[in-house]
């Protein structure tokens, strides 16, 4: 290990880093506002405080929504992930204002809703909030709590991990990955990793082989795929996967004949296995691409850190964020 000391400023991007390298559970911290709205986010910044009294602590950062509510009701949940609620965890990490829709909970002593996958949870009152920085603390005094028999989620350097298998969605982290939204007659191609996998767009580490767009051309012709890749359709950061994913649109520059007919498949809008694609980042993205060629314009899509925008490509198209996106794709 090597470093320097003394330094008068600090990398934002390697400080990251370096801190990715503590490897932590995963919470989903749960509360509710004064109208009895339900709010949460995920975080791995979470430890215990004091046994006597019972004290816990996780780290919010101070622009968050869930912060706000927890400020009204001063009550919330620290839910502990188990290994089945890595998409709920990555569903908590972003901004998405529908966040509990199709989630089941239950309601803890504080009203605080709990989730029964979960491999335990605590129930707390709001103790103290101490201000670090951007984040603020959060000191809450547990008043009920219990555990179950799942396994634990990881997070490591960006990645979610079972503890029961090897580090699965590290490969990608801190490159960055080429994508693409092939259209064929209205149908995306989409694929999964081996059986029982999640489905997502085609896809190529940036680094692989020195091969433009990371050998993706190449991978949907092995495929059975051959793809004119055209416009750039969003440029994301990925946070639980610590990538930029560069996502094009595409063509078919041949008649089809796919390989491996159980796990590449053209999908229309009615068909998506919209439970079973990889994440909530590709699930939004495919319900906009869905919407915006039935209206024949697109937009552009980029994350700025601030909650990301879509731009227009046509004249007609206004400019609106990624919450408007949310709100109306639901």
């Amino acid at each position: 290990m090597t470093g320097a000391a003394g330094h008068a400023s600090v990398d934002p991007a390697l400080f990251r880093k370096v801190v990715g390298s503590f490897a932590t559970g995963v919470t989903i911290v749960t509360t509710l506002d004064s109208e009895g709205s339900l709010h949460g986010l995920t975080a791995n910044s979470f430890t215990s405080v004091s046994l006597s009294p019972p004290l816990v602590l996780v780290c919010v950062e101070r622009r968050s929504r869930s912060l706000a509510a927890l400020r009204q009701s001063g009550v919330f949940a620290v839910n502990i992930a188990s290994e089945a609620q890595r998409e709920l965890s990555i569903r908590f990490a972003t901004n998405a204002a529908d966040k509990f829709d199709g989630v089941q909970t239950q309601r803890a002593a504080t009203g605080a809703p709990i989730f029964a996958e979960s491999v335990a949870w605590l129930d707390c009152r709001l103790s103290d909030i101490v201000a670090a920085g951007d984040h603020d603390v959060v000191i809450g005094k547990v008043v009920d709590m219990a555990e179950g028999s799942a396994l634990p989620l990881g997070y490591f350097r960006g990645g979610f991990f079972n503890v029961s298998d090897e580090q699965s969605a590290s490969q990608t982290r801190g490159q960055t990955v080429f994508s693409v939204i092939v259209d064929h007659g209205g149908r995306v191609l989409l694929c999964r990793a081996g059986e029982g996998g999640k489905w997502s767009f085609p896809e190529a580490p940036g680094d692989a082989g020195g091969l433009p767009l990371g050998g993706l051309r190449e991978r949907l012709a092995e495929a059975g795929a051959p793809t004119t890749i055209s416009f750039l359709y969003s440029v994301d950061e990925i946070r639980h996967r610590e990538c930029t994913l560069l996502l094009y649109r595409g063509e078919l520059s041949a008649k089809p004949d796919l390989a491996d007919r159980e796990n590449w498949r053209f999908f229309d809008a009615g068909a998506t296995p919209w439970e079973d694609l990889l994440d909530y980042q590709t699930r939004m993205t495919l319900k906009r691409y869905f919407q915006e060629r039935s209206q024949g314009r697109f937009g552009l899509f980029a994350e700025t850190g601030e909650g990301g925008h879509i731009a227009p490509i046509v004249d007609n198209l206004r400019s609106y964020s990624k919450e408007d996106a949310e709100r109306q794709l639901g």
